[in-house]
């Protein structure tokens, strides 16, 4: 199988090419994990577009991972994620925390 993260292989579009060309060659293609919740959101977008991707893998570190996003992507008590439902790739996107830790705007 091909493996590969969007965060670190070209983003979205990237991914999806390769994942087609592994499909080509009969091979799955899985996501590796995002280490963030933008990349997770990202993951389990890809995940669920794909027919040769198989698994959703979350690193679980709590707090850190999930800054900057309101309801960001857990997986449940059985073990499971479950597809987002706002638009895009279904964040909540934390302004609040965006803006406190702003330095600069340009424009």
């Amino acid at each position: 199988f091909l493996r590969g993260d969007p965060g670190s292989k070209g983003g979205i579009t990237a991914l999806i090419k390769g994942a087609h060309v592994a499909e080509a060659f009969n091979l799955r293609f899985e996501l590796h994990h995002g280490g963030n919740a933008a990349n997770n959101a990202a993951n389990l977008n890809l995940l669920m577009s794909l027919s040769n991707a198989e698994y959703f893998e979350m690193a679980y570190s709590g707090e850190l991972q999930y800054h900057g996003v309101r309801d960001p992507i857990c997986i449940d008590s059985e073990g499971f994620v479950h597809a987002p439902t706002g638009s895009g790739l279904g964040l909540n996107i934390d302004n609040s925390c965006i803006e406190a830790l702003t330095v600069d705007v340009i424009g």
